[in-house]
């Protein structure tokens, strides 16, 4: 199709395809004529027949082209353009009617030079001059509805890449909210921990250098694989240990077979360091962090669990109260729209679950190699 589009884009092409249509309908039409005569007894032959109506088409071929530039040039609708068609149509009716009565008499039916060119031009107009007027009116009226249909595609592809680039903005957006966010909160770290324990704050300072790099390794990036993910919490979570020490166990069960699979860039860390602030902080004697992850068909399930004292307050007002949640939800929504889900709900025995559902997307061969 392609190429067939590249074909008719150029004259020649457009020009063949013209001939080759012209050509189907005096084919077709002739077997019309040729049968319809038969009928009435008037002997033509299925030669005659074709002839007749394959000089007619061909007369229409080398016509149109100039009724589709008047076409393009007063295009419909609006009133003065259907004045100006409705003159050329009859125009163009007649002109027809006189080119096809010169190349009858010329070339066709040379024998019949005994009818006058008067004679002849009236009987064929009598005959084909409605005839000429419905196909001029389909050509022009045709051209436009195309025109219409294309402006309409134009328009639709315009719309669907304007909501993909702002899609795209708003995601970039969230994703630098993202980094501040979490760079304030590590340094908050770092802080307490300078005068308390220095060589644990450099060991800090080394590991949040790396974790930053890995971050914004992946700032232009959509989706990323879950492995990457898996690499960014570690260290992440590396950081938190130096702070919290035993006080924060963390199990992180996440299959080697779906570690390909693509995600949104930080989607682990903002919601551990929910677990981690909720649950593990809040706590004397710290908490446990269970990350799991677990594929059912083509969707992928990450959940997140803490043993903390759970929600204090409802689940819409959790997903809106804080950065790291919100901002999660808000880029699966953009990200998958609704073929993606972000639950909150209490975990036997107290604490919260944060459950993530999406679509299952993998890396290409060569990207994972």
């Amino acid at each position: 199709m392609e190429r067939l589009a590249r074909v008719l884009a150029t004259w020649p092409g457009r020009v063949a395809a013209w001939f080759v249509v012209c050509t189907a309908a005096g084919l077709f039409f002739g077997t019309q004529l040729y049968y319809s005569t038969a009928a009435w007894g008037q002997g033509a032959t299925l030669e005659w027949a074709i002839t007749v109506r394959l000089w007619a088409w061909y007369e229409w071929g080398l016509l149109l082209p100039v009724v589709f530039w008047l076409g393009r040039r007063f295009p419909l609708p609006g009133a003065r353009s259907a004045l100006v068609h409705l003159v050329f149509s009859v125009l163009f009716a007649w002109a027809q009617i006189a080119l096809n009565t010169w190349t009858h008499l010329t070339f066709v039916a040379p024998e019949e030079m005994g009818y006058s060119f008067r004679g002849y031009f009236r009987s064929l107009l009598l005959f084909a001059f409605h005839r000429n007027l419905l196909i001029y009116w389909t050509m022009v009226v045709g051209q436009w509805v195309w025109r219409t249909l294309q402006e309409l595609h134009r328009q639709r592809v315009a719309a669907a890449e304007l909501r993909t680039q702002l899609t795209q903005a708003r995601l970039d957006a969230l994703r630098l909210q993202l980094h501040p966010h979490f760079l304030f909160n590590t340094l908050n770290a770092i802080q307490a921990l300078v005068r308390r324990d220095p060589g644990a704050a450099e060991r800090v300072v080394a590991d949040l250098s790396e974790l930053l790099r890995l971050t914004l390794d992946d700032v232009d990036e959509s989706l990323v694989p879950l492995a990457r993910e898996v690499e960014i919490l570690d260290r992440y979570v590396a950081i938190q240990q130096v702070r919290f020490g035993d006080r924060l166990r963390v199990d992180l069960d996440v299959p080697e077979d779906l570690r390909a699979l693509l995600v949104p860039p930080m989607l682990l860390q903002p919601v551990v360091e929910n677990a981690i602030r909720h649950g593990t902080a809040s706590r004397y004697d710290g908490g446990q962090i269970s990350i799991r992850a677990r594929r059912a068909g083509d969707r992928l399930r990450v959940i997140v669990e803490d043993d903390g004292p759970g929600l204090d307050v409802p689940v819409d007002v959790a997903l809106r109260k804080g950065i790291g949640l919100s901002n999660t939800d808000e880029r699966l929504q953009r990200t998958y729209g609704e073929r993606q889900k972000l639950t909150l709900e209490p975990r036997e025995g107290g604490g919260l679950r944060v459950i993530v559902e999406m679509p299952v997307d993998e890396v290409p061969e060569e990207e994972s190699a």
